[in-house]
This record gives structure tokens, sequence and C-alpha cells, in this order.
């Protein structure tokens, strides 16, 4: 029977490890199930990424097999590179196609943990734990830096709005020369001296509440509607305004939240306060690995966010 039940689950890991390199040209899943019931396995060994391991359990989980993550840890590098210049991160080693653009770093935006090299390309990890490939030579070595050192000064964020107003929006942009929604997010949220995850359904994973939250500078605001990608966000300014990067019009612009909201099927939102606790949780931690639940799975059944919206 355990022979069976480790055999099984080791063909999901192998699905996985198989869909993961067809999506991604490149991935690290290198787990062993040991059965400890008749019908639960306790994982060992390392993957690149949470999302991958949860996606391990869910796939073990609809086959009826229950897991153990305990003895799981994340691969990490050999080093830290800076980010010495513009750098976009892209989902695969062997392309860049234009729908296929992970993120754009800039200078400060790291330090970056190479985790591997393939097709000329490396591998990176960004200190909000985005993974993607870099094309380009990346920077000299430098020692990582700890997370969550500087103070949350949300009062900042109304005075670096006006500088993103009319950018235009770009899928997996995250400069002043094109900007999607979560990067904005991101963007804004630094200058406040927080770190959070880059994709949207991450964002709101911090601490996902109902509504659209209390009218306060900060709070991090999701909606669901035909205008807009699903899982799309922004950030409440206070005064009943919202600042946020619109797909349907195409650039950052500043909206009263009653009209933002106006059309939306459901609301979600991370309180301010939740967003100072994830900086306390990183606190001497080099990225948010494994400070957040991975968010593989939509906030409800009807909705799929896009990851980068």
């Amino acid at each position: 029977m355990s022979e069976a039940l480790r055999a099984a689950a080791q063909a999901v890991i192998d699905e996985v490890t198989a869909w993961a390199l067809a999506a991604f040209g490149w991935t690290h899943v290198a787990l062993a199930p040991i059965p400890i019931a008749p019908d639960r396995v306790a994982l060992h060994g390392t993957v690149v990424a949470p999302r991958l391991l949860a996606r391990v359990q869910q796939q073990l989980a609809a086959r009826g097999i229950a897991s153990d993550a305990d003895a799981v840890t994340w691969l990490r590098g050999d080093h830290f590179v800076a980010v010495a210049a513009a750098l976009p991160l892209w989902r695969r080693p062997d392309r860049r196609a234009a729908d296929e653009l992970v993120t754009e770093l800039l200078p400060g935006d790291g330090p970056l943990e190479r985790l591997a090299q393939q097709h000329g390309a490396s591998l990176v990890r960004a200190p909000d734990a985005t993974l993607g490939w870099a094309h380009a030579p990346l920077g000299e070595p430098v020692a990582p830096r700890t997370l969550g050192t500087e103070p949350l000064r949300p009062e900042v964020i109304a005075d670096a709005v006006p500088r993103w107003l009319g950018t235009p929006y770009r899928l997996g942009g995250a400069t002043l020369f094109g900007v999607d929604c979560s990067a904005l997010v991101q963007r804004l949220l630094a200058q406040a001296g927080a770190c959070v995850p880059r994709h949207s359904a991450d964002q709101i994973a911090i601490d996902p509440q109902r509504g659209a939250g209390p009218d306060v500078c900060g709070t991090l605001v999701a909606l669901w509607s035909a205008d807009e990608a699903p899982c799309h966000v922004g950030l409440r300014l206070g005064q009943g305004q919202i600042v946020h990067a619109s797909r349907s019009r195409g650039a950052v612009v500043i909206d009263a939240t009653a009209r933002a909201q106006r059309d939306a099927a459901r609301l979600a939102h991370v309180p301010l306060a939740a967003i100072a606790a994830l900086q306390q949780r990183a606190r001497g931690a080099t990225s948010l690995l494994g400070l957040l639940a991975p968010a593989t799975a939509p906030p409800s059944p009807a909705d799929e966010p896009d990851a980068r919206s």
C-alpha cells in the first residue's frame, strides 16, 4: 500500500514538473513523497517557488492524497547581484515575447538572488520574491539587503501620485514608460517604505477583507468588473479617491472611489495595518519568500485573477 501511495504521489509531482517545464521553459521541483499514513505523504526536498509547492499539494489533494510540507525548502541562489540599470524580467529563459514580461526592475530594486542560468539568461529572485529571467547582463555581486528596516509612511503616497498620472497602461510594465495596476500599487507602497508582492492576487492575499475598506490613504483595493482585468487593484488616497492603472482607459488615473467600483461585481481590500504587519514579519529577511500563502487559486470560484493585472 505504501509503495502504491508513493508511486501515485510521485506521478503527481512529475505531472506538475512537466507542466512547469512547458509553461516556463525551466523549473526546479525536487520533491520526494514519503508515505506516513494510508492517504498521507510527507514531502521532502526543494522547489523554486511556493506557488509550485502549492500546486503540487493541490493536485495531490485532488487525488485524495494529503501532504505535509514541513521538510520542504526553497531553492536558494549562489550569490546576490545589484540592479545596475533598467532590467526587464521575462517568464522564460528561451524567448522574450511581449506578453511574457513579468516585471521591470530599476536601480534600487535589488539586490537580486541569482538562482540558475539557461540559454544565456539568468533566473533571479527579487526582494519581493518575484521570479524572472534576465536576458541582460547582471550587476556586480553585492551583499544581501534585509527588509523591514524602514518605517511605514503612508502620508507620502499622495505626494508620489502626480508623477504617475497619465503613465500608459502596459501589462508587465513597472516604470513611468508603462505600468500595470499591481506594479503601480507596488511602486507607490515602496515610496511609503513597504515591500509588497508584485502581482495583484498575491497582494490581496496579504490579508483579504470584504468590501472597499476604509477611506484611508494606503488601503489596497481590488475589484472584479467588466471594465478592468480580474483582480484589478488600486490604492485609496482618502477623500473618496482611488489611484489605479486603468486598462480600459489605458493610463494611470485618479477616480472617485464610487466611480471606480460602480460596475464591480465584487470588492476586496487589504487594510494598511495588514501591510504594516507584513513589514514586521519581513524584518531581517532578504525577500518576502515564504512569508505569504501563495495565491494559486482565485479568491472565489467564479473569479480567475490575471496574475499581472
